[in-house]
């Protein structure tokens, strides 16, 4: 006699939400799910964009070995290490979403860094002259970078508004530079739940707070646009798909290791000093954080490595 398997459903102990980072992706990088990404740049950018327009750009697409039934351990490891943010082009602009649900020393630092290099990314992809020999027009190529970040926790601490979108602006005038070349979001989702309840009295709720509502339960409150009860039906879906659970959990274990790995480094940082934490320890350290996918840099910045020596070790663990 078999018995069915239970559905996994929103509450239940084994249900990972649209924050777990692989979630996240498969939502609103898979090529499918375009309706869903073009209702999400509308809600947080302002902009109308036909979803046969989004192009995901710097492999930000979820790649097909996740559905793949013969995908090894290790091909999925490289997968989970790779989900990152996720880059979209447009006619209009190039756009990066970033999803952070733990605070981060330096966070707003590095979400500057990743818009920029979003930015400077179609400057650099056109080195050299032109073809005829002409020194070629690199800046021609620029065009508008937008980002946006999602935490679940609070960034701004001074007051209650949930949503931000800097610009580059004069300070004197206001008057914005060059139409908005970039601009850059954070949408803090604790503040948004809070003010959630005050929010279904009103007359009107944004489509913001029933994102904020959907990435805190997974569920879609009543009266949310199709997109995000599309989105939620997508959860369920993919709770429920034993190789798409199978990225959820090895994606969330990832990240707990990684976690760990940062704590420790803080530990032996902090509290016994850079100077007075064994070598070998911090060394030992720096191997398993790059193992785990972390950059070189966040390595070095994390452990108190000097870089070039994070590098060194990066290069020969990559032999």
């Amino acid at each position: 006699m078999t018995t069915k398997s239970r559905t996994v459903k929103p509450g239940d102990t084994n249900w990972h939400l649209p924050t777990n980072d692989y979630a996240f992706k498969a939502l609103f990088a898979n090529p499918g799910n375009l309706e869903i990404t073009a209702g999400f740049l509308n809600d947080f950018f302002g902009i109308d964009v036909p979803p046969e327009e989004i192009r995901f750009l710097r492999d930000s697409s979820i790649d097909s070995i996740a559905y793949r039934d013969d995908a090894t351990e290790e091909e999925l490891q490289r997968l989970v290490e790779t989900i990152r943010d996720i880059t979209i082009g447009i006619d209009l602009t190039d756009i990066t979403i970033e999803l952070q649900v733990l605070p981060q020393k330096r966070f707003v630092w590095r979400a500057v860094h990743y818009l920029t290099s979003v930015y400077n990314a179609r400057y650099d992809a056109t080195k050299g002259p032109m073809p005829d020999g002409r020194p070629r027009d690199r800046f021609r190529n620029l065009k508008p970078a937008w980002g946006m970040n999602i935490v679940d926790f609070t960034l701004f601490p001074d007051d209650g508004e949930p949503y931000r979108m800097f610009t580059l602006r004069d300070e004197v005038t206001a008057q914005t530079l060059l139409e908005a070349p970039l601009r850059l979001g954070f949408f803090e989702i604790p503040k948004q739940i809070s003010a959630l309840e005050h929010d279904l009295r009103g007359d009107v709720v944004s489509n913001r707070a029933y994102w904020a509502q959907f990435f805190h339960t997974g569920e879609a409150p009543a009266g949310a646009p199709k997109y995000i009860l599309d989105a939620a039906r997508i959860m369920i879906q993919i709770n429920n798909n034993p190789k798409e659970a199978r990225m959820l959990t090895a994606t969330e274990r990832f990240i707990a290791d990684r976690d760990a790995q940062q704590a420790y480094a803080l530990e032996l940082g902090h509290a016994q000093g850079y100077a007075q934490a064994s070598k070998e320890k911090v060394i030992e350290h720096s191997r398993n954080a790059l193992s785990q996918g972390l950059e070189p840099e966040m390595v070095s910045s994390i452990t108190g490595l000097p870089l070039v020596e994070v590098l060194a070790l990066d290069a020969v663990m990559k032999r």
